[in-house]
């Protein structure tokens, strides 16, 4: 067995030398000739570690506390949720260098590749123009108009008729040869659950495909933002990394990871959270989600708007589904005197308390909630002298309430 020297970066001169052992000959005894390797770890101090750091850029936010730049970041939902369309909206904002309502955008506009492997270019092209619904023989007009740093990329066709080809490679070539060419800093790959079922054979090549992803973010200094499924899942029910698909293969690889769910507060509501975070302190937790709302921002443009925060809608229980079926737990006395006295002190503390957050508060639905706010609302008039119903303060002496005389 001989010995080899290794190749040592810049920097680690000082750094003790690692010993290799390899084979002196090949079989049937011939002289192998050896191969200089390059050490595999870079060791130094953790105050050096600080001090190179200091030398070094604070990434910008591209989508709040969601994405930063330089790296790598899962975006994911059931089917039909809208992560396409928010991702598109969240690229086209990229491309402009503008935020995105209340999510900072801190750096310049730069170029974006969308890897589009789900949508069409005429369905890509019917959520961005004027068209009628009611007819779809009327062609559809005012298509909007994309900053020149805008690209999409879609799948060629050809591709699947290859064989014997490594596909992991191929796509990874791909995006490669294309964020080059177009000196894109921001991708987008719309989906990484597409590319496992179709475009990849199996999903150890997807975790494969992010294992070479992450290489590539951190050579080319790149933002790579993926959207990805979670399996069958029920609706209304809480967004856990586990919903990810694939994410044992996934998330090891990724900076960052957020959801888009539906909301049950109304059918065009979803809310965003977030669920790992390397860059921030996860501000989009459970308790203060981010409530977006679907609709057209623009005659041409169908995406989503952020709803401003309140008690209610950034609490992602509240977005939860709440059962059809009416109660049949029967309410004793007691249990209604107890909510009807931590009522008056809630109303009495906010008598702009919404319903939504006094029910949760009382254990009740939002209709015993109403009635609750109500008396309580009418026994804080009562105290304060005045009549709930006719409004009259009570403590007018009688011949004030009258005319003359006091008739």
């Amino acid at each position: 067995m001989g010995k080899i020297d290794l190749i040592k970066p810049n920097g680690f001169d000082k750094k003790e030398s690692v010993c290799l052992s390899t084979p002196d000959k090949e079989k049937g005894g011939k002289e192998t000739k050896e191969t200089p390797l390059v050490d595999i770890f870079e060791v130094e101090s953790a105050n050096e570690t600080m001090k190179a750091a200091q030398g070094m850029q604070i990434p910008n936010m591209l989508f709040g506390e969601l994405i930063f730049e330089k790296e790598l970041t899962i975006l994911f939902s059931s089917a039909g949720i809208g992560k396409t369309m928010l991702a598109v909206q969240i690229a086209d904002h990229i491309s402009r260098g503008k935020s995105f309502g209340t999510m900072k955008n801190e750096s310049q506009a730069q170029s974006v590749i969308f890897f589009d492997l789900e949508l069409t270019k005429k369905q890509f092209q019917g959520r961005y123009c004027e068209r009628d619904l009611n007819n779809s023989k009327i062609p559809w007009t005012n298509d909007f108009v994309w900053h020149s740093n805008f690209y999409r990329a879609q799948f060629n066709s050809a591709f699947f008729k290859q064989k014997n080809i490594d596909r992991v490679e191929a796509v990874y070539n791909g995006i490669v040869r294309h964020i080059e060419a177009r000196k894109a800093k921001v991708i987008f790959i719309d989906n990484i659950s597409w590319l496992s079922t179709r475009g990849l054979e199996a999903s150890k090549d997807a975790g494969e495909l992010m294992s070479r992803l992450d290489d590539l973010k951190k050579e080319k200094e790149l933002t790579i933002i993926i959207m990805a499924h979670t399996p069958k899942k029920l609706k209304f029910t809480p967004m856990q990394m586990n919903d990810l698909a694939g994410s044992a293969a996934i998330q090891n690889f990724v900076d960052s990871i957020f959801a888009i769910n539906r909301s049950a507060m109304d059918v065009d509501y979803r809310y965003l959270i977030q669920l790992k975070s390397r860059s921030s302190e996860g501000a989009f937790h459970e308790h203060n989600v981010v409530t977006l709302q679907k609709k057209h921002i623009k005659p041409n443009f169908m995406g989503f708007d952020i709803l401003g925060a309140d008690d209610d809608n950034t609490i992602e229980g509240n977005h939860l589904a709440i059962p059809d079926a009416a109660s049949t737990k029967i309410v004793t006395q007691d249990v209604i005197v107890k909510r009807t006295n931590r009522a008056f002190e809630f109303v009495s503390d906010d008598p702009k308390i919404t319903l939504r957050t006094l029910a949760k508060a009382l254990g009740c639905k939002k209709d015993a909630a109403k009635g609750y706010k109500e008396n309580a609302l009418a026994k804080i008039k009562a105290e304060k002298g005045v009549s709930p119903v006719s409004g009259v303060d009570r403590q007018t002496s009688k011949k004030e309430l009258f005319n003359n005389n006091g008739k």
